[in-house]
């Protein structure tokens, strides 16, 4: 009975392990695929598609988190001086 617990939980545990690897194999796929479409450089066919789960609508966002350009400026437009004029 022991053997027979000891054989189960190597399988459990192998399985969960394959599990996780096919998943993190998916993911990276997947992001691929966005960078890809962000990008513009990748179309990928259908059948991909499906494979990966994306065949439906999907909506995909780009954001830009870089700093604007004036990100130096550290004074709100109240506190700095107008052009012209000196700072009393």
């Amino acid at each position: 009975m022991r053997s027979h617990h000891s054989l189960v939980g190597a399988v459990a545990e192998t399985y969960l392990d394959e599990r996780s690897a096919l998943e993190a194999e998916q993911r990276e796929q997947r992001r691929f695929l966005l960078h890809g479409f962000l990008d513009g450089t990748r179309e990928p066919g259908r059948a991909l598609l499906e494979q990966l789960g994306l065949d439906g609508p999907t909506l995909a966002l780009a954001i830009s988190l870089e700093p604007p350009a004036d990100a130096g400026n550290t004074g709100t437009p109240r506190n700095r001086p107008r052009r012209g004029r000196t700072p009393r």
